[in-house]
């Protein structure tokens, strides 16, 4: 049997924390239904007041579907038909090692 009065709703959570402690120091929520991260990302306060936030040697990490800026940094993805260099699979394996940390915090 199928119910017609059941509405589910789903909204797009980005969250910003400090690595060092899980502050939060951004989120972004609203998002109705499928949306892609890269485009809920545009819309916190880091992605639009980047150059207020971050000094200009100052970045921070952020997922590889994210589109590189001089203020945020991504690990590596594998080019088509080609291979990652070997320090290119080094960084990649220590920011993954941060990921996993922030995961389990």
């Amino acid at each position: 049997m199928i119910r017609s009065d059941v509405v589910i709703l789903t909204y797009s959570l980005q969250i910003i924390s400090l690595p060092q402690n899980l502050l939060i120091v951004d989120y972004s929520l609203g998002h109705t239904g499928s949306v892609h991260d890269a485009w809920a990302f545009r819309s916190t306060r880091t992605f639009k007041n980047h150059n207020r936030i971050f000094a200009p040697e100052e970045w921070m990490w952020a997922d590889s579907v994210y589109a590189p800026e001089t203020w945020s940094v991504a690990p590596f993805k594998k080019p088509i038909n080609g291979q990652l260099t070997t320090d290119q699979k080094t960084y990649n394996y220590w920011v993954s090692k941060v990921s996993y940390i922030l995961c389990l915090a």
